[in-house]
């Protein structure tokens, strides 16, 4: 590979790659160590939980949602549950609810002729400063604003 670089004839870029490819492929499967079914399993089960959760919330965003009840509903203890949501999402289950939330008033704020304080209402804030505040983080302006546009 050395002598390819130094003499950098037409096209070495392109035999450097292969090479480099190559080597990248013998150690990848000379030294990574294959995946335990057990850890596939695992990952499957977090998956399918995940998936589980985001449904439910998608279905139910416009009702008040507890952390104790949800994480009833999926038979975990709170703390657990919000460990394991924030770890596997990024984020925690209340910022979750609350982004679907906005994502669907953002929409209807464009696509209905419905007062801001309907909408909010209807997908479950019930707090119109609280509201306010938080869409302004997300998209950067109040909802007056996105409604005029």
């Amino acid at each position: 590979m050395g002598y390819l670089y130094k003499n950098e004839k037409n096209g070495y870029q392109f035999l450097f790659g292969s090479h480099l490819h190559h080597f990248l492929y013998i150690l990848y499967t000379s030294y990574v160590l294959p995946q335990s079914q057990s850890t596939v399993s695992q990952d499957t089960k977090t998956l399918t939980r995940l998936k589980d959760i985001i449904t439910y919330v998608e279905r139910h965003y416009m009702e008040p949602l507890s952390l104790s009840d949800i994480s009833d509903r999926f038979a975990l203890n709170p703390e657990y549950f919000c460990r394991f949501f924030k770890k596997n999402m990024g984020f925690t289950f209340l910022e979750y609810v609350n982004m679907v939330r906005l994502s669907h008033i953002y929409s209807d704020l464009m696509q209905t002729g419905d007062s801001i304080t309907q909408i909010m209402e209807r997908h479950g804030f019930i707090n119109y400063k609280v509201f306010n505040r938080m869409f302004k983080e997300v998209y950067g302006c109040l909802p007056s604003k996105v409604r005029h546009q």
